[in-house]
């Protein structure tokens, strides 16, 4: 359960940075 939450965290944290290099 721990690991599956860190790794949707990380996920998500990827998909922010990834849309915030876009938006610039």
């Amino acid at each position: 359960m721990k690991e599956n939450l860190i790794h949707y965290r990380t996920c998500v944290c990827n998909i922010n940075y990834h849309m915030v290099w876009s938006v610039k």
